[in-house]
């Protein structure tokens, strides 16, 4: 075998000695299920699964001598100089992961300043007070931020303009870095667009926004409105924080209506996220 096609071999990780029994004898297992009436996807897995439980140590032993000296063989692949790790393949649907190189921007407008200065105080004062939970420092946050005067609140929202403008600087710079993309020859342009369309008889994009309006507003009346947990209140407390459209976002998301999460618990999560929509979602999921 070349030196190539051996690398290749060792940086697949190898299947278990299940596995490798269960793909020598895929094709008998599709026929067993089938004589017996079971075409379902699962059919053969589950006749392998009962046959490997009836198999003694000894007839399992050859798979698992095969797959120890795969895995030994991958193992030192790995070690070695000439590994490489191997790209993530993006699975359809899936977004594009952030590039970790990229500028951070800063988050939560105002208050996030503010939170990012004060985070160690509040959380020293909730522990203080006995409060461990997840939303006790932010809690302290929203109070103290509702309490200090215009003045302070404008202090912050000067240091926020001011880190927001250094965000965009810095991605202009980071931008330039990076080498452009090649346009595609083959792109039309919009005007290309609408004259195919045009001439295949096609709605343009202004006549299909009125229908999907009109299609929306016809089913308002049936479902429940997005947003309809934010009472005036939570937005009042939003907007004093700067997170109004990071609320109406997340409440919005469907995986948080399904929870039942109401405004007032997504409003803490954003506070103790910075206002990072995603970051608030995860702790709301993983944590109602």
């Amino acid at each position: 075998m070349a030196g190539a096609d051996i690398k290749a071999d060792c940086a697949k990780r190898p299947a278990s000695a299940y596995f490798s029994w269960f793909n020598e004898k895929r094709e008998e297992f599709k026929k067993q299920a089938v004589a017996a009436g079971d075409t379902g996807f699962g059919g053969p897995a589950k006749i392998a699964s009962a046959a490997w439980k009836a198999m003694s140590d000894a007839d399992k032993a050859p798979y698992e001598a095969r797959y120890q000296e795969a895995k030994a063989k991958h193992d030192e692949y790995k070690a070695s100089d000439d590994y490489v790790k191997p790209e993530r393949k993006q699975k359809k649907g899936e977004k594009p992961q952030k590039d970790k190189d990229a500028p951070k921007r800063p988050a939560g407008g105002a208050y996030g300043i503010f939170m990012n200065e004060k985070r160690a105080e509040f959380t020293a004062k909730a522990k203080a007070a006995g409060d461990n939970t997840f939303g006790g420092p932010a809690k302290l946050a929203s109070e103290t931020w509702k309490a200090i005067s215009e003045t302070d609140k404008a202090s912050y929202e000067e240091k926020y303009q001011a880190a927001k403008e250094k965000y965009e600087a810095a991605m202009v710079e980071y931008k330039a870095s990076k080498p452009q993309e090649e346009s595609s020859p083959e792109k039309e342009s919009p005007a290309k667009r609408a004259a195919k369309r045009k001439a295949d008889g096609a709605s343009p994009p202004a006549e299909k926004a009125a229908k999907k309006a009109g299609r929306t507003a016809k089913g308002k009346a049936a479902a429940e409105p997005v947003g309809a947990a934010l009472n005036a209140e939570v937005l009042k407390q939003a907007e004093d924080a700067g997170l109004v459209s990071s609320l109406k976002n997340l409440a919005a998301r469907k995986e948080v209506m399904d929870k039942g999460c109401d405004g007032s618990m997504i409003l803490k999560a954003l506070q103790a996220a910075d206002g990072l929509v995603n970051k608030a979602k995860a702790a709301l999921l993983g944590g109602a």
